[in-house]
């Protein structure tokens, strides 16, 4: 187990590709309209594309493509580089694109913060030189990224007065980083007995490389040319970039490192790994230097694993309690026990040959089937200890017995197996996440039919032994065997006559004393019962499914429970404009205020989000809790404490983009900008007021101001100039522009000229001249209003309202509360809505889990058919699923279990386990009966003999689950705890009702099919004489 690889979830390779666009300058809509919309006109020509979605913003475009489940990520990623890289001629200038794939794996490994008392600048240098390189060398790190380090960048302050001195032109910068600073390779030459290679020309690599470039100057005075170091007529020198993005640790600058695991990364050993060699690395970062751990997979995962096991081992403790209990008896109890660890190290070894990880799914599904393997060893050792007792020898009563369920041990298997043959075709993130779940529980069960038929059987021969009448009745067998000649003055036929007498008596008392065990006097009344009056019976059944039904409606309904991890995600959303400096400052407060939480330990905050799929005016805070708090109640309070600090901002919690989604989501669709509004504006106020939820946003974007400079082309014609030159004219004096890159300690590194008299200001810019002429003689200047983001949903601009709910676990309810809402509001002509986010994965999720569920009771009743040889008998078995169904919402109602993936999975797994259970008691009905048993008595005596087998392996079963139903070590339940709490309210109900319903159901259909048996019977027998 230990050597296993070890994570949170399976890896789930998501169907989604992620395109980031930076074109410097561009406006949102001017980003959507030439590179988001011809992005994803380019999208829907490949086949593979499910749907595209566009966020864009000020210089930034991220488009994400949506895939089918089960599409090759890879060549789906190569296909739409290809189609990119057919329009990118068509971008604007300088535009960047950058195309990503995600899934699990892409979950970052740990985000950590790097602090040190120098300059951030020269921090994020020494992180990059020194400490990302070492951590990529790790095994199991596929790379190292750093968010919020200040960007370099190369700055040339002319200087006006020396430059007019030595005639030096602006341009010859420009020319003369063009025509210098190029090393390219010029072959080989022949040495002293070898070869060498020629390099022509030398890199320019420092700043003193950079000031000694010569510049073209000319004379004022005389006209000669000549030439000029840079560095004698301009200050040449390395700051730091304007910043888009800014981290924090504790209100202290620093940078975000974070570092992705390989695909197949032991995540706990990576981890250990990564934190090992960054105490070696602290003294590389500089002075004061400290790494502090923001967010780490490994530790979250170790402690649910653990308490996972813990649970597990728990339950084992109490299955092999409950099997002592009612074999009260030692050494079958022993021999039982045995098959538990057995079956589960078959399932490990098969696990680690298929590739499985240990996670909470597959470490759930081995803890789950506990109850599961051993009761096919239960129904086994229970019937071998009661053949011992009837007095036949050992070797013989352990074959009898065996044989006597084999057939309904191997089918009761088979059909817990094929429960979950359609979970491995179901698509999504369910089919994604629950696969290795299913092939777990299967390996489980087929190691269990092994290990019941072969290996406790002998174990059984080896340890078990009968009771001493018993073994008195097969002494006298021995002995009648041995016996050739006259034994005791009696013939051999006379002793034999004398052991079957006394192996007659000893089944007689045998079965007298089964006949007196509690269970049997508990259980006998209510059978004999029941049969006397087999219709009310069956109508009080159907009132009590019928009844369960109401249930349904009161159950909560959600996808995936909190996990309860020390971690909460924040979010404070700035006006539209907000600068860098003011939303520091605005930071600043709320995270002075976060940190002074009770339980807060490390607050975390990003400031910014352009190019991160937020908006530039955005405030991210993680921040990291005390592990034994109260998680919920911490981040209710956290929450209002920001809300209180953030100036008025708009404030909520966030998510990490990951599988599910916690918000029930709106999209909304209209033919025109201004009806998209006006819908948006309607449906925002008419959700304020929903019940169950904590927050409603949208992310349409109010217009903020903006400067439209518009180029007047006549003028401009007529002054000789084209609307490109006006533009890259006013540009000019505005920005300063970049002239080149310069590769500074591996960094490239852009050059900027510093303008002499940069535009500041709106009056600036109206009063910039050109060519000697006021600007508004070549362009109008205007301020107008521009939308800072724009969303595109398949090409339509889309607005989308998110509600989070109060509590995850009422994420059914605030659906429909949302829904009746939507429905109620009279939105204006021309725009719809749909669901999407959690809302739609919700139906997603119940469809294709119902589905699954059909398709196991149809395989499921194939293979009965094919067992019994009947028609009628496989429906009689599968009456008891709808039953299992009253005690799992029961159960999920009583503890305040919310119906969701697990829940769901909990469902579907019954339907297999309450099968086994009506299989075991219906074959040995069909022996006695074809032994020429009537019907009443094959009932009677099948039913109480199958009684206590059923009973034990049940109680067993929801033994080994309790533990993890009670969430004992209190960490790892999110996904294991509905799922227990549904299979033991089901396996309750269901075992009650197939103990009292099954036998009366069969008394009820098979009375024709007796009697034609009894036909055919004696025809045959007449044929015969």
């Amino acid at each position: 187990m230990a050597s296993m690889r070890q994570e949170l979830i399976p890896q789930v390779e998501l169907p989604a590709v992620s395109i980031v666009a930076v074109s410097p300058g561009a406006t949102a809509e001017q980003v959507n309209e030439r590179i988001a919309g011809p992005i994803e006109q380019q999208m829907a020509t490949i086949p593979e594309v499910k749907g595209t979605t566009t966020n864009s913003s000020s210089s930034y475009g991220m488009i994400t493509v949506e895939l089918e489940y089960g599409t090759d990520l890879s060549r789906a990623t190569s296909k739409i580089e290809q189609s990119i890289s057919q329009i990118e001629d068509t971008f604007p200038e300088d535009t960047t694109t950058q195309v990503a794939s995600g899934g699990s794996s892409d979950i970052p490994l740990a985000m950590i913060g790097v602090t040190s008392d120098g300059d951030a600048l020269q921090t994020a240098q020494n992180v990059r030189n020194s400490v990302i390189p070492q951590l990529e060398k790790i095994d199991g790190v596929a790379s190292a990224q750093l968010i919020g380090a200040p960007e370099q960048k190369v700055t040339i302050s002319l200087d006006l007065e020396k430059a007019a001195a030595k005639g030096v032109s602006g341009e010859a910068i420009s020319e003369a980083l063009d025509n210098n600073g190029l090393s390219v390779p010029a072959g080989t030459v022949a040495g002293d007995g070898h070869t060498l290679d020629v390099t022509i020309g030398q890199d320019i690599d420092s700043l003193d490389g950079l000031k000694q470039i010569p510049l073209k100057a000319t004379d004022p005075l005389t006209g000669e040319s000549s030439s000029v170091a840079l560095g004698d007529v301009a200050k040449v020198e390395l700051t730091a970039a304007d910043a888009q993005l800014a981290a924090r640790i504790n209100g202290k600058p620093a940078v975000a490192m974070i570092v992705f695991p390989t695909a197949n990364a032991n995540i706990v050993e990576t981890s250990a790994d990564v934190n090992d060699a960054l105490g070696d690395l602290t003294d590389m970062v500089g002075e004061g230097a400290a790494f502090t751990t923001i967010f780490d997979q490994a530790p979250f995962i170790t402690t649910s694993i653990q308490a996972l096991a813990q649970e597990g081992g728990m339950g084992l403790i109490m299955a092999v309690a409950v099997i002592l209990i009612f074999l009260v008896s030692i050494r079958p109890t022993l021999v039982t026990a045995i098959s538990i660890p057995l079956s589960l190290l078959l399932a490990f070894i098969f696990m680690n040959l298929a590739g499985y990880s240990l996670n909470m799914l597959t470490l759930s599904a081995l803890i789950i089937t506990i109850g599961r393997v051993v009761d096919d060893s239960i129904v086994v050792i229970e019937n071998i200890k009661r053949h011992l007792e009837y007095g036949d020898p050992k070797r013989k009563a352990i074959l009898t017995a065996v044989k006597e369920v084999a057939s309904a041990v191997t089918a009761s298997t088979i059909v817990t197996c094929l429960v979950f043959i359609p979970v491995g075709f179901i698509s999504g993130m369910v089919g994604e996440l629950f696969k290795p779940f299913a092939f777990t529980v299967v390996l489980a069960m087929a190691a269990s039919l092994f290990v019941a038929l072969t290996i406790v059987p002998v174990l059984a021969y080896w340890f078990l032994r009968p009771s001493k009448a018993a073994r008195a009745s097969e002494d006298a067998m021995r002995a009648v065997q041995a016996s050739t000649e006259v034994v005791e003055s009696r013939t051999a036929a006379e002793a034999q006559e004398k052991a079957d007498r006394l192996l007659a008596e000893q089944r007689e008392a045998a079965e007298v004393k089964e006949e007196k065990s509690w269970l049997r006097r508990i259980y006998r009344p209510a059978l004999r019962g029941t049969q006397k009056h087999p219709v009310i019976t069956l109508l009080i059944a159907v009132a009590i499914l019928g009844g369960s039904g109401a249930l349904y409606p009161m159950l909560k309904v959600n996808l995936l429970g909190d996990t309860g991890q020390n971690m909460v995600m924040l979010s404070q959303e700035a006006p539209a404009g907000t600068d860098m400096k003011s939303l520091t400052e605005r930071a600043a407060v709320a995270e002075a205020a976060l940190g002074d939480v009770a339980g807060v330990q490390t607050v975390a905050t990003t400031i910014g989000g352009a190019g991160m799929g937020q908006s530039a005016a955005s405030i991210s805070y993680v921040v990291t809790t005390d592990e034994d708090a109260d998680q919920e109640a911490l981040t209710q309070k956290l929450e209002d404490t920001l809300a209180k600090n953030s100036s008025g901002d708009q404030t909520g919690s966030s998510e990490m983009e990951g599988i599910t989604s916690s918000n029930v989501d709106i999209n909304i669709v209209a033919n025109n900008e201004e009806t998209l509004q006006k819908a948006n504006d309607q449906l925002f106020k008419a959700l304020q007021d929903v019940e169950g939820a904590k927050q409603v946003t949208s992310n349409l974007s109010a217009e903020q101001p903006s400067v439209k400079v518009t180029v007047n082309r006549e003028a401009a014609a007529a002054a000789g100039l084209s609307e490109n030159d006006v533009v890259g004219l006013i540009a000019g004096q505005i920005v300063s522009p970049s002239i080149g890159q310069i590769t500074l300690n591996n960094i490239d590194t852009d050059i900027y000229v510093k303008l002499a008299d940069p535009v500041t200001s709106l009056d600036d810019l109206k009063n910039m001249t050109i060519m000697g002429q006021p600007i508004s003689a070549f362009a109008q200047v205007e301020e107008v209003n521009v939308v800072p983001n724009v969303v595109t949903v398949n090409g339509q601009q889309t607005a989308t309202i998110s509600a989070t709910p109060e509590d995850s676990d009422e994420l059914g309810a605030l659906r429909d509360n949302v829904a009746k809402i939507v429905d109620s509001t009279d939105l204006p002509a021309g725009a719809t809505t749909t669901e999407a986010g959690a809302a739609q994965q919700l139906d997603d999720v119940f469809n294709q889990l119902g589905l699954a569920m059909a398709a196991a009771i149809l395989l499921i009743y194939v293979v009965l058919v094919w067992i019994f040889k009947s028609l009628s008998q496989p429906l009689i078995l599968l009456v008891s699923i709808p039953f299992a169904a009253i005690g799992a919402f029961l159960a999920m109602l009583m503890t305040g279990t919310p119906l969701g993936v697990s829940s769901l999975i909990g469902l579907l797994m019954l339907t297999g386990i309450v099968v086994t259970n009506a299989i075991v008691l219906i074959d040995l009905i069909n022996q006695y009966r074809r032994r020429g048993m009537e019907m009443d008595e094959a009932i009677d005596l099948g039913a109480q003999r199958r009684l206590r087998p059923i009973v034990m392996t049940a109680v067993a079963t929801i033994a080994a689950l309790i533990p993890m139903a009670l969430g004992i070590t209190g960490h790892a339940g999110f996904i294991s705890q509905p799922l227990a709490v549904t299979v033991i309210g089901g396996l309750i109900s269901s075992t009650l009702l197939t103990l009292v319903l099954l036998p009366v159901l069969y008394r009820l259909t098979q009375k024709n099919a007796i009697k034609k048996e009894d036909l055919e019977a004696e025809a045959e027998a007449d044929r015969a004489e």
